[in-house]
């Protein structure tokens, strides 16, 4: 990917989502130095409307994922036909799990910088 296209994607693109919207803006640009593998696939996800959630657990605080609001109808605008309806088992086994490590280590890493 080049730098204009990793720029661009590294920019939360649902800033009307505002409750995490701050979460997405550090995630994003993280990724987009420390996690590029992964860039799109979460920039993708929060299109969809994915939500991320810092939560506090025996370790410590952690970044959630919440991509099941991700799972509805993806309709064309123009000709009303159904383009993906996605599934969230799908979206776990076939999209996130190949990249559950580097999303951790994303996620771990951007908590550290809002915990130091």
């Amino acid at each position: 990917m080049n730098e204009k296209g990793s720029d661009r994607l590294a920019v939360d693109p649902r800033p009307d989502l505002a409750v995490d919207h701050a979460l997405w803006a550090q995630v994003l640009a993280t990724a987009r130095t420390e996690a590029p593998s992964v860039l799109g696939l979460l920039h993708g996800l929060r299109c969809l409307g994915a939500v991320l959630r810092k939560q506090s657990g025996s370790r410590g605080p952690y970044l959630r994922l919440d991509y099941h609001v991700a799972c509805r109808e993806i309709v064309d605008s123009e000709t009303g036909s159904l383009l993906w309806c996605p599934q969230p088992r799908e979206i776990r086994e076939v999209w996130l799990e190949p990249h559950r490590q580097e999303i951790s280590r994303l996620f771990q890493a951007v908590v550290r910088r809002l915990n130091p």
